[in-house]
């Protein structure tokens, strides 16, 4: 995980912003397709080669979606194992917004009308999620005990946004985490207080107890947990939750560990980091360094003119037979000014024109 510093001009809340001003879906029926062609970023600087800004997939699918920089003003470096794009370089909020704009997205496989595909748009020095509107970072650092890790957390801060350690309640906020940022480390919650009672004691749900119950447990609420196979099992006093990295567990699931983890010797099972997040805390400001954008692969429609003749004698007037599939609307148009197009909205529009020649219509 690269920790970059990324130099604002001023402080959020001066005019710092990225944002998408149309977030409604893109629709497109061939690659590659803009991600965000009217994305915004106002008052950011990019001072050296190590800031710059980032595109990341949610719910990236390895071998179908990749990310494409048609620029040269930056350089582009494509992350196939987690599915983001970085943008590095120096330069003004206009030479970043101009980068920004160049950013194509290219799926590998067929275009199909399947769910849409989300992106999220921000800074190096922090991976941003729309689903939680928070942001997050991964800490390197080498058998920290989770108390130290909490400890760290709470005195770090994200342009005013209060820092915590991760409190993980859905699938899609676990897999950003796992596939965004190296996820393997602490995470907020612990069972110390009360013997199998798991609850996350940091962030916005501290004191929210999700899990009871060691190797044999269930869910409290329905709230969402993901333990591995056969845990938490308190082997050991282990109080505190731990994302995995053994390559027998389940990937991205999570175990408990003692609060110091098991130590240098333990190929597995030692403290090497810890996940901090942003956002959601009474206080907090209100921030704009983040954006999304929406794309959607829409088959394209099959149309044909039937009985078609591209030469009218005499007649300054002539109707088409459009054929397609059904639900599929129509914009037949002129191209030239002396054309008309009467019921153009329709299967049989008449095109008409003023006198003899050659004219241009396009069907949409």
């Amino acid at each position: 995980m690269l920790i970059a510093g990324f130099v604002v001009a001023q402080p959020p809340g001066d005019g710092s912003r990225i944002w998408n001003p149309s977030e409604d879906t893109i629709f497109y029926c061939g690659n590659p397709v803009q991600v965000a062609p009217e994305l915004l970023i106002q008052n950011i600087v990019s001072k050296d080669a190590s800031e710059g800004i980032k595109f990341s997939v949610i719910g990236y699918t390895r071998g179908r979606d990749t990310l494409i920089y048609t620029g040269d003003k930056f350089t582009s470096r494509w992350n196939n194992n987690a599915g983001y794009l970085e943008l590095l370089g120096a330069g003004n909020a206009a030479d970043l917004q101009e980068a920004a704009r160049q950013v194509y997205y290219q799926s590998l496989g067929e275009c199909s009308a399947s769910e849409p595909i989300v992106f999220s748009i921000s800074l190096l020095d922090g991976d941003y999620l729309p689903y939680t509107n928070h942001f997050y970072k991964y800490i390197h650092r080498l058998d920290v005990s989770w108390t130290e890790a909490r400890d760290a957390a709470a005195q770090m801060q994200y342009y005013g946004l209060q820092g915590y350690l991760a409190t993980i309640t859905s699938s899609i906020e676990n897999d950003f985490i796992w596939t965004k940022i190296d996820g393997v480390g602490w995470i907020g919650a612990s069972d110390a207080k009360v013997e199998g009672d798991w609850e996350w004691v940091t962030g916005p749900e501290a004191g929210m107890i999700f899990w009871r119950g060691n190797q044999v447990g269930s869910p409290v609420g329905g709230r969402y947990s993901n333990w591995a196979a056969g845990e938490p099992n308190n082997s050991g006093q282990e109080h505190y939750a731990h994302i995995n990295q053994h390559p027998q567990k389940a990937e991205k699931s999570w175990n408990d560990l003692k609060e110091a983890g098991d130590g240098p010797t333990s190929q597995y099972y030692r403290a090497k980091g810890f996940v901090v997040e942003f956002g959601g805390m009474e206080g907090d400001p209100v921030i704009q360094l983040s954006a999304s954008a929406v794309l959607a692969c829409s088959i394209r429609p099959r149309v044909e003119l039937e009985n078609f003749n591209s030469v009218v004698c005499g007649e300054k007037s002539m109707k088409l037979l459009l054929k397609s599939d059904d639900g599929v609307s129509f914009n037949v148009r002129p191209l030239d000014a002396d054309a008309g197009v009467v019921d153009g909205h329709t299967r049989q529009p008449e095109l008409v024109v003023s006198r003899h020649g050659d004219y241009r219509f396009i069907v949409e």
